[in-house]
């Protein structure tokens, strides 16, 4: 019988600050991320991840979280997913400059980043069982702060042998291509949502 496949995806935006280590952090660790790996190992890389995103959730501007077991969906949403990290649709042509001042305060010179994990999972087996329950949660809290922690703390469960493919990507790759507020009103960032408390 043929393998069936669940996904599991998140992206969220940050602003880009420049007393952070946040992006420098990130950027580092997938540099330092070898492509052929253990499970145990990748399952290290993703819980640096996952402790990053916790404790950054708070400065969190939008996201986006997707749980489908649908196989066919599964392998065209992780498709989908994968081709953002190749695709130069919506990209910027020329840098947009360092971030300036606090981006917090909504200036003109804030600039941020986009962090975007997906995984391709075998569906029935444990992980993928535990992260569909903790992925149901009310639509009307679909894109509350809490129900990103609350996915975000069980992500430390999933055992990597349950990870068919995965792929993970920050944008920008280097400080001065921060993202602006123009270019997160384009379509390609259409499906970021903002957060509620």
């Amino acid at each position: 019988m043929a393998i069936q496949h669940a996904i599991f995806a998140m992206e969220l935006c940050f602003p880009l600050q420049p007393s952070s280590p946040m992006h420098a952090n990130l950027v580092r660790l997938f540099r330092e991320h070898r492509e052929q790996c253990t499970a145990e190992e990748k399952w290290r890389f993703y819980e640096r991840v996952r402790q990053i995103l916790v404790y950054e959730l708070p400065h969190a501007r939008s996201g986006c979280w997707d749980f489908f077991n649908d196989d066919d969906r599964a392998k065209n949403d992780y498709d989908m997913w994968c081709n953002g990290m190749l695709t130069k649709e919506g990209a910027r042509t020329s840098p947009s400059g360092r971030p300036q001042g606090d981006p917090f305060r909504g200036g003109e010179q804030a600039r941020f980043m986009t962090v975007t994990l997906a995984w391709l999972m075998v569906q029935g087996l444990p992980s993928t069982v535990d992260l569909s329950t903790t992925c149901n949660i009310p639509e009307n809290v679909l894109w509350h702060r809490q129900s990103f922690l609350r996915i975000l703390e069980r992500l430390g469960r999933v055992q990597f042998s349950a990870v068919k493919s995965d792929v993970f990507y920050v944008i920008p790759g280097s400080d001065d291509w921060g993202l602006t507020e123009q270019d997160l009103l384009q379509p390609k960032f259409h499906y970021l949502r903002p957060l509620n408390a």
